[in-house]
């Protein structure tokens, strides 16, 4: 998951109290010590936005391969030309989960670019009436 930093604690709290899921987190201290070797233990993490898109850091989180990718705040994602964007567009995800709780007024003529972070392959046969019935 991907949020702002403010509130990757909050979510990392939210995620073992309500789902009883331990997740890892960049705000822990072991990740600044091993980038490489914590994100081999914490399969699952909560990540600063903010430090996933630096240099190295961004080259780090997509390289490396995901079931599931959630961005928090992702009305922070709607401009192309931004690194958050380019981070998240570049994620290897199967699935990408962007919440925002935040209004926006134009919202519908930014969606697009928050959008097109969801790829066509990443479709792929999952959503054809075929692929469908094969998995009844």
């Amino acid at each position: 998951m991907l949020a702002p930093a403010s509130i990757v604690a909050q979510w990392r709290a939210e995620l073992e109290t309500k789902f009883g899921i331990a997740a890892g987190g960049t705000d822990d201290p072991a990740f600044a010590n091993d980038p490489d070797g914590y994100l081999d233990r914490h399969p699952i993490l909560v990540a600063s936005l903010a430090l996933a898109r630096r240099p190295g850091q961004r080259e780090r989180f997509a390289a490396r391969r995901y079931d599931l990718s959630i961005v928090d705040e992702a009305h922070r994602i709607k401009d192309h030309r931004t690194e958050s964007y380019k981070l998240v567009n570049r994620l290897q995800s199967r699935f990408l989960l962007l919440l925002t709780a935040t209004p926006e007024p134009a919202a519908t003529a930014r969606a697009p670019a928050a959008m097109s972070c969801m790829r066509a392959n990443s479709m792929s046969r999952r959503a054809t009436p075929a692929a469908r019935s094969d998995a009844l």
